[in-house]
């Protein structure tokens, strides 16, 4: 086992940041289905694909983007999912088919695996075991806020600016 990090409140400001913008990702769109199916001209039952796709792909990528992280580094894995993640939501932004906006969730949710999977193993690590239980709690709140604002601020989004926008707010955030 590893010391904690020099610098434990960074690690886990990056993490939390990470695991806020994969929420975000997964429930931004939801409220803005009926706008995706209008302006692609498919029925509800093509639609509700695009939240599938994402949900499918974090659910089938999670434990072995978890072993890859344990295999060529957390770090490594995490950052990579960053520019994944940042990749699937520029790309869902700008598809003009539902086919491709669904590989671009599939993507996005890919990104999003990398960072679910690796998170708490690098909050773990960079906290001394006294402090654990509060780092790993602070970066649950992340998730949960993610979750909780995704719908509204997608909603707001879609409403002013078209669906697509509301897969624009996640690509500075993982430029950043």
């Amino acid at each position: 086992m590893s010391a904690p990090a020099p610098r434990p409140y960074a690690v886990l400001g990056v993490v939390a940041v990470g695991t806020l913008m994969s929420a975000l990702g997964g429930s931004l769109i939801h409220v803005a289905v009926p706008l995706v199916r209008r302006d692609l001209g498919v029925d509800i039952g093509a639609a509700s694909w695009v939240l599938a796709a994402y949900s499918l792909s974090v659910s089938a990528l999670l434990l072995p983007f978890g072993r890859l992280g344990d295999r060529h580094g957390k770090g490594r894995v995490y950052a990579v999912g960053f520019g994944v993640f940042g990749a699937g939501s520029a790309l869902s932004a700008l598809a003009p088919t539902l086919a491709s906006l669904l590989a671009a969730r599939a993507l996005q949710g890919a990104g999003a695996a990398m960072l679910m999977a690796n998170g708490p193993a690098l909050t773990t690590a960079a906290f001394p075991p006294t402090q654990r239980g509060r780092a790993l709690g602070l970066q649950a709140t992340a998730t949960y806020l993610g979750l909780s604002l995704g719908p509204s601020i997608g909603g707001w989004l879609a409403q002013r600016a078209g669906w697509h926008a509301a897969f624009w707010i996640n690509v500075p955030i993982a430029l950043a």
